[in-house]
């Protein structure tokens, strides 16, 4: 359950996962077939691959309108088939689950949403409650969609069973410990090979940009206007990086480093959640009611003791250890964290099982394995993994064995990770508005700066706080995007924002 890479959209509205009816029908098309030419990798996705992202050839692909029926709720859902290989004409196609809350005025076109992870619902994102303002709202559809291998976009049926228990204890004490480590992620590489089948070699995040490039087509828009958050910020980068010419609105939230690997992504994330963790101590007695001795050394009393006992209930030590990274997401789980950690040392760890759940709820794991295993260069084979996991745990002592070992399938997962990326400067494409948060554990504002200065044409916006993503959060960071696609304005340098 994911606490690297580079995790979900975590705040109000709070990602929940429930379905969304598909249904059929006679509903006439919005416009008509036709064709259009889309860029396709060229052997991207094959075992063995040295093509980067960009590397491709022109397939033409007939544009199908969708085909929306109601789902309840005044939305409208649909589909776009999409091909598995984006490099082979006629080849095996799978879904892209869309739903859609249409424009309320006059249209302008579809803002397409993705709440990052990998491995969450953009379906269920816009069916809980993500909205744009009332204003662009009038303007603008707002399209969810499930990425490849996710939920209904011929979702991956891989991930562990929870209900089987607590889950193993991703910093192992004894050799015991370390073996049922070593099997479970033995058992996930081989249970995801089995169930996905060829869709495995093409869950990579160039795939998904292609996808969106087909979906933005089959809406009748000639330009892509995209949100994405944490995560999502990479599906833009590369379909920026792909597509300049396409380019219509792109903001970026919670930003993504794209030429970084898995391992310098992990290590960021785990150094900065080592910090923001300790910080907590800093709010004792301004903002919160800590326990005694502080979060920190509450934290450590309780986790000792649960390696010493043995798992309480559902809870073991990778559930105490997701609880306490959940908080850094959102200053508002601050103060239930406190509350639930103060109960934990009298026995009650109700409230540390929420938050662990509230962590891992909104992501498919097999998925979101899948995804990072194969998107770009990790190290192969568990001495290797074991040598990682050591120097994050160095770095991190509480955290960077977890942010490496929940991962540690990747050691063993049988697809080929990509190359590493060049820098994303999207030549010629539209401006894009970057977001950035100064104490973002999970995406560190560093790579907000980073993307900004590398693009030809873009926008810095810096939200002053302790948070993932700044959008939800901030009335003056909504003010900015409301502006962008309504008026195509942008700051002209650095703005902050600390509201």
């Amino acid at each position: 359950m994911p606490t690297g890479g580079w995790r979900l959209l975590l705040g109000p509205p709070l990602l929940l996962l429930a379905g969304c009816g598909w249904f059929g029908g006679d509903t006439a098309s919005e416009a008509s077939p036709s064709t259009e030419t889309t860029a396709a990798s060229q052997g991207v996705g094959t075992p063995g691959s040295t093509n980067s992202d960009s590397t491709s050839i022109e397939v033409e692909r007939p544009v199908v309108a969708i085909d929306w029926q109601p789902c309840d709720g005044g939305f409208e859902c649909g589909e776009v088939m999409v091909p598995v290989d984006h490099s082979q004409a006629g080849g095996t196609e799978i879904p892209l689950a869309l739903i859609r809350r249409p424009a309320t005025g006059e249209r302008r076109g579809a803002i397409f949403v993705n709440p990052g992870g990998p491995g969450a619902s953009g379906v269920e994102f816009v069916r809980n409650g993500f909205r744009l303002d009332a204003e662009t709202g009038a303007a603008y559809d707002l399209i969810g969609f499930d990425p490849r291998g996710i939920g209904l976009s011929a979702g991956l049926a891989c991930s562990p069973d929870r209900s089987e228990g607590p889950l193993p204890d991703f910093s192992p004490n004894d050799a015991e410990e370390a073996a049922g480590l070593d099997a479970g992620a033995q058992a996930l590489a081989e249970r995801c090979e089995a169930t996905a089948g060829a869709l495995l070699l093409y869950l990579d995040t160039a795939s998904v940009a292609r996808d969106l490039d087909l979906a933005r087509a089959a809406v009748g828009d000639e330009q892509l206007h995209f949100f994405g958050f944490s995560f999502g910020t990479l599906i833009g980068q590369v379909y920026a990086d792909l597509f300049p010419e396409r380019v219509g609105h792109l903001v970026l939230d919670g930003v993504v480093d794209p030429t970084a690997s898995l391992t310098e992504l992990l290590t960021q994330q785990a150094a900065a959640f080592e910090r923001s963790f300790l910080a907590l101590d800093d709010a004792c007695g301004v903002s919160l009611a800590c326990p005694d001795g502080g979060v920190v050394a509450t934290y450590d009393r309780v986790l000792d003791e649960l390696e010493r006992t043995g798992p309480i209930g559902q809870v073991g030590p990778a559930e105490f250890e997701y609880a306490a990274l959940v908080t850094l997401y959102s200053e508002q789980l601050q103060v239930p964290y406190v509350d639930a950690l103060a109960k934990a040392e009298l026995g009650d760890l109700s409230g540390i099982e929420q938050l662990s759940d509230l962590f891992v709820g909104g992501i498919d794991f097999g998925a979101y394995a899948a995804v990072e295993c194969t998107d770009s260069p990790r190290p192969v084979g568990l001495d290797a993994w074991d040598e990682f996991a050591s120097e994050l745990a160095a770095i991190a002592p509480r955290f960077g064995a977890t942010v490496a070992n929940e991962l540690r399938t990747c050691a063993l997962w049988p697809v080929e990770a990509r190359p590493a990326r060049d820098p994303v400067t999207a030549p010629g494409a539209a401006p894009i508005l970057v977001i950035g948060t100064t104490n973002d554990p999970a995406t560190p504002l560093v790579n907000a700066e980073l993307v900004a200065a590398n693009l030809e044409r873009s926008a810095l916006v810096v939200l002053e706080a302790d948070r993932h993503t700044a959008y939800q959060a901030s009335g003056c960071v909504q003010e900015i995007v409301q502006a962008y696609f309504l008026d195509d304005v942008l700051p002209e340098t650095t703005t902050r924002c600390s509201d």
